[in-house]
């Protein structure tokens, strides 16, 4: 009996980190970076867009959106704007996500979704 493969997800905040099935995980990643521009979006957009690139998913769409994009904040592959929510991708110059990683906090409040 082969256990499928897991994928550990993290989040800021989080006491401990969850494991969810890889494939799932990939999934819904690449569909979350594809579905996202630098124009940052509310949550509920951001899951529409995921769940018409996988009408097909086994699972709660939204759920998987929302724990993929925290572990995609962790390693800097995109920005969580904390008030109002908006997810949105980093600027793509040089050093912009080592610097995004280390300065962005869930208390982060900005305009916009761009490194400071």
């Amino acid at each position: 009996m082969g256990a499928a493969q897991r994928t550990e997800v993290r989040g800021r905040g989080w006491k401990r980190p969850i494991r969810i099935d890889a494939g799932k995980f990939d999934a819904v990643a690449r569909a979350i970076l594809d579905a996202l521009t630098a124009e940052p979006v509310p949550l509920r957009v951001l899951v529409e867009r995921v769940a018409a690139r996988l009408p097909a998913f086994d699972g709660s769409v939204a759920w998987y959106t929302i724990s993929c994009a925290r572990e995609l904040e962790l390693r800097g592959e995109l920005l969580r704007q904390a008030r109002p929510v908006r997810y949105g991708l980093p600027a793509r110059d040089s050093g912009a996500r080592a610097a995004t990683s280390a300065a962005s906090s869930p208390a982060t409040d900005s305009a916009r979704c761009t490194p400071s």
